[in-house]
C-alpha cells in the first residue's frame, strides 16, 4: 500500500510525521488569533489521492 512518506505532497518533519500539503492550508481560529495549517500525517498514514514521489535522477 501506497503511505504517506513516499507521496510527492508530503512535507516531513520528523521520523515519524511531516504535512500532507495536497490540497492549501486550512484557517484555524484560536484564542490567539486566526491561522493555517497543513494536515499532520504520520509517515505510514495514507489516502486515496496517493502520488508517488518522482525520483531525482
Amino acid at each position: 500500500m501506497n503511505r504517506c512518506q513516499s507521496c510527492h505532497f508530503f512535507l516531513i518533519n520528523d521520523d515519524k510525521q511531516g504535512l500532507c500539503r495536497r490540497f492549501p492550508p486550512t484557517a484555524v481560529a484560536t484564542p490567539e488569533g486566526t491561522f493555517a495549517i497543513f494536515p499532520p500525517m504520520l509517515h505510514e498514514g495514507w489516502c486515496g489521492e496517493h502520488l508517488e514521489k518522482e525520483s531525482n535522477k
